[in-house]
């Protein structure tokens, strides 16, 4: 048995309608079960299940995706900075106290 899945665009999901102008585009998941011999029903409602939950799943994920308020080009610019700057202060922080208890260690061991 081969579960094949591939995703596709539609613009009116989940009742499309031909006489109304197209909706924003949403992502809808398709699972087919491929396989050689008849299946059982009890093993095919069990798949569907599963395959619905996933389908679901990334469709919800989706719909959040468009609540996120994105950050503009110069707020990610900015806020990247920020970070870049705070992770090389503390580089240089961690690194010059390193070196410092290295040279101690250092002094210690050479007094015995």
């Amino acid at each position: 048995m081969v579960a094949s899945c591939f995703a596709t665009w539609y613009l009116d999901f989940p009742n499309p309608n031909p006489n109304r102008t197209p909706s924003k585009p949403t992502f809808l998941l398709h699972c087919d079960i491929l396989s050689s011999k008849i299946m059982h029903a009890s093993s095919r409602g069990f798949l569907e299940k599963h395959m619905d939950k996933i389908r679901n799943y990334i469709t919800d994920a989706l719909q959040e995706l468009h609540h996120v308020r994105w950050p503009t080009r110069h707020q990610a610019v900015r806020l990247s900075g920020i970070v870049v700057g705070f992770v090389a202060a503390s580089t240089a922080v961690f690194g010059a106290v390193d070196f410092g208890l290295s040279q101690a260690v250092t002094l210690l061991l050479s007094l015995t």
